[in-house]
């Protein structure tokens, strides 16, 4: 109880402080500049020192989001995590901020959990990831309170128990802040009040909606202008420098939902907000395509990868080839599971091409994504790991390349991308998807290890 109403005091501090300090600044500027011009004119110009203010602020946004800014964020962003006092309530806090912002944080989706009285639904928000070893496609579900949503409770849930619907995790933080008088549209109508009152309490409560909704108007409309781009996560770090290029550039908004194809494939089909799908193998677009999901017409490979045999970069005994898998010392693999993660796919047609599957079987650790593999392997929790080139290449110092596999082994690992059908936002889609066939998004891609399609950028398989 006690950690408790300390995380949430320290949360509410964090919230406080800015808005606190914002309004210090422009009540100072604005003392200061009325001062400094009846001195030296013999002035006195009203809200000049507002308007300095804001500039000022405005200044300071530009260079905090430059690379200068946001290196100078990060290194204060590791001190605050530090802090033994201020860490718990800053963690909470920046979580929520990531997720009223739309920005990719713990959580992926928004859904409706049944409630537990048996009657009605709960809000929740649904991890990308799913969980390893369940019986059935389970993902993590976060209830949170209202209005606090900082707390609340963690639950573990099957795909197939969900409703997804179609809200924006800031509609949801609005919506939760409210206490359920703000109702998105996303949700159906709502029902007119009965005896409307507009009372100290009711003026109090629309007051703090309208500011609530100004604080977070501007992260709302960039928003909805946003395109959403389901990825393999393997693609992480390259696809988010292209998207940071893209809107520099003044190309729009990017968002992604990041998971194993087999995952963002499932999302699709369950009619998630995603305008373009890029997976890492062709058997989830033919998939897709076959339902009719997706527009074939717009298919294109944007980068190609190759697959690797690798160690934790400590370990003394390590395979030296794929074969050393199946001799007497070897000790537990992991890869991704062949189902869902294309990268598990790959590593599956090379033990069998190599007729090592039979003796590698039980000792096989399957991850739920290709990124999972690695960290098991990073964190020496395995004996090797069959992963992508350019994941090994991620990790730097954290594991060695014992050996790459031979492309004859396995079908070409080759990136589709492919806009979904039921996007909303095609025009805009197809701008992204064609920059990404662009000299700035190949450059991206080749330092941070892929190969370019071999007939050339962003051609059709």
């Amino acid at each position: 109880m006690q950690t408790r109403l300390r995380n949430t005091f320290l949360a509410g501090i964090f919230a406080v402080i800015p808005v606190a300090v914002t309004v210090f600044v422009i009540a100072y500027a604005e003392r200061a500049t009325r001062d400094l011009t009846r001195k030296l004119f013999g002035w006195d110009i009203p809200a000049v020192g507002i308007f300095l203010a804001i500039a000022a602020i405005y200044l300071a946004g530009l260079i905090v989001t430059s690379l200068i800014g946001r290196f100078f964020l990060r290194a204060v962003d590791r001190i605050l995590l530090r802090v033994p006092l201020l860490k718990d309530g800053y963690a909470a806090w920046k979580q929520v901020s990531l997720t009223a912002g739309g920005r990719e944080g713990m959580f992926a989706r928004t859904v409706l959990v049944r409630s537990e009285l048996g009657a009605g639904h709960v809000l929740g928000f649904t991890s990308a990831d799913l969980i390893p070893g369940a019986a059935e496609p389970t993902v993590c579900v976060f209830l949170p309170n209202a209005p606090n949503p900082i707390n609340g409770r963690l639950c573990f849930v099957p795909l197939s128990k969900l409703i997804l619907i179609d809200l924006s995790a800031e509609e949801a933080f609005k919506l939760l802040l409210s206490t359920g008088n703000y109702i998105p549209a996303a949700l159906g109508p709502r029902l007119p009040p009965e005896a409307p009152s507009r009372g100290a309490s009711g003026i109090v409560q629309s007051a703090l909606i309208g500011a609530l909704i100004f604080l977070f108007l501007p992260t709302l409309a960039a928003s909805a202008q946003a395109i959403r781009v389901g990825a393999a996560i393997s693609l992480r770090d390259a696809i988010v420098q292209i998207a940071e290029k893209y809107e520099a550039t003044g190309g729009g908004r990017v968002e992604f939902v990041f998971g194993s194809s087999g995952q963002i494939m499932a999302q699709i089909k369950n009619g998630a907000p995603i305008d373009l799908f890029i997976s890492a193998a062709n058997r989830q677009v033919d998939e897709l395509e076959r339902l009719h999901l997706v527009d074939p017409a717009t298919r294109r490979v944007i980068a190609m990868n190759c697959l690797v045999l690798i160690a934790p970069a400590d370990a003394k005994d390590h395979p030296d080839r794929f074969e050393s898998l199946a001799g007497p010392g070897a000790g537990r693999i992991a890869m991704g599971e062949p189902q869902t993660v294309p990268a598990g796919q790959y590593a599956h047609q090379v033990l069998q091409s190599l007729k090592l599957i039979d003796a590698v079987s039980r000792k096989l650790v399957y991850g739920a994504n290709v990124r999972q593999v690695l960290a098991y392997v990073e964190r020496g929790e395995v004996w090797a790991g069959i992963v992508y080139a350019t994941d090994a290449m991620q990790s730097g110092e954290k594991v060695r390349i014992c050996a790459t596999a031979d492309p004859t082994t396995h079908e070409p690992i080759v990136y589709p991308a492919v806009i979904v059908a039921a996007g909303a936002k095609r025009q805009a889609t197809t701008r992204f998807l064609e920059y990404m066939g662009q000299a700035d998004a190949q450059a991206v891609l080749q330092r941070n290890g892929f190969a370019l399609p071999k007939n050339g950028p962003a051609t059709r398989p």
